[in-house]
């Protein structure tokens, strides 16, 4: 389980309060990053969408060139090249390594000027990808994790992201406090160039049954009224997720509160791919 950045709940609300101060460090390259760093959760899903292109030359490549120093390492400039071009580009360039590194990496890549911009690992869902290209599983679990941290409202909303890798590992007291079931969310965000991002979420039990606590600020698993084959993000919509659903979008939900083997559409009768890589998501009452 990751929020905020990984943190205990009383360090996460002191992690908030940091924003504040962070975003008055302008002046400074560094308190500039710190503050893009912190502000987690909140990936436009049209930022994403108009990146997509280049996610496939980032995953067919190592994310890094070569260590700089432990635990800091030089971007792969070819590979990353069109995220850094743009303002928006760097924003999903900052979630898809956070997503992808664990908290103590850095990637230090350098904007169209020449002056060098750091990325900050959080997660650590595919810490290979500094030597490798980004390999299937690794796929499937960056591109849920930026699924997951998608936000229509421009709001940074903490989550609980749960799912059936070690990176994700919770315990009693959070899967208490975090109790609100949003959904779960799946697919490949690195798709070949020019095909559609293949974005998938399904409906938690808390979110079929309406709009409380952390879920009002929340709105990607939900269908969309005037389009319901995707959710209010844009995202296919493949029904409720569970067995509180006469047919459930996916086949197991965990004790330790993950989905796991989801499809695209509610039961597997259009043998329709299985998707193992697979975050849940909760929030706060």
């Amino acid at each position: 389980m990751k929020r905020m950045k990984g943190l205990p709940i009383k360090e996460s609300v002191a992690c908030a309060f940091a924003i504040f101060a962070l975003l008055a460090l302008e002046t400074t390259t560094r308190g500039r990053l710190a503050a893009n760093r912190l502000a987690a959760n909140r990936l436009s899903p049209y930022s994403a969408a108009a990146n997509s292109a280049a996610a496939s030359k980032l995953a067919a490549s190592p994310i890094a060139s070569r260590q700089l120093e432990p635990n800091r390492y030089a971007a792969n400039p070819e590979a990353t090249r069109d995220f850094m071009a743009t303002a928006e580009g760097r924003e999903v360039l900052s979630f898809i390594v956070s997503c992808a590194l664990p908290a103590d990496a850095a990637l230090v890549a350098t904007l169209p000027d020449g002056e060098p911009f750091e990325f900050y690992g959080e997660i650590g869902l595919a810490n290979e990808w500094l030597n490798h290209p980004l390999r299937k599983a690794g796929r499937g679990w960056v591109s849920a994790c930026l699924f997951a941290r998608v936000n229509n409202h421009d709001v940074t909303s903490p989550l609980s992201m749960r799912g059936q890798t070690q990176a994700l590992a919770t315990t009693p007291d959070e899967q208490a406090t975090w109790s609100l079931e949003e959904g779960a969310f799946y697919g490949d965000y690195f798709v070949a160039p020019g095909e559609p991002v293949q974005w998938i979420a399904c409906r938690g039990k808390d979110q079929a049954a309406g709009e409380t606590g952390g879920l009002i600020e929340r709105d990607c698993t939900e269908p969309d009224p005037n389009d319901p084959t995707h959710t209010l993000c844009g995202f296919t919509y493949a029904g409720d997720c569970g067995a509180f659903a006469p047919v459930p979008a996916c086949e197991h939900f965990s004790p330790q509160g993950y989905y796991r083997d989801c499809h695209d559409q509610p039961g597997d009768e259009s043998h329709s791919d299985v998707f193992r890589q697979v975050i849940t998501v909760f929030v706060m009452p």
